[in-house]
């Protein structure tokens, strides 16, 4: 019988790599030129879109979830730059 240790190590091993994605996706992103002139917001969306695109392509690519939070986080960000505009 399979203990759940065994059973767990191939999902830790997809987080680790899900991790190792996401951190270079958000570092690779603080290099760009323009990074320091977003505002705070718009930096945490793209870290949070970064986050998404590594679960994709490590742990979730049949789940519409990590798609449904990569529209949302741009659609936050977009509604932000709309109320700016309006002004």
């Amino acid at each position: 019988m399979e203990t759940v240790e065994k059973k767990l190590e191939p999902l830790r091993r997809k987080i680790k790599e899900q991790a190792l994605l996401s951190q270079s996706l958000k570092s690779d992103c603080r290099r760009g030129e323009g990074w320091y002139e977003l505002t705070p917001m718009q930096r945490e969306a793209i870290d949070m879109i970064m986050r998404e695109i590594a679960i994709i392509v490590t742990v979730e690519h049949t789940s519409p979830e990590a798609w449904f939070e990569i529209m949302t986080n741009a659609r936050t960000v977009i509604n932000t730059l709309e109320k700016k505009d309006d002004k």
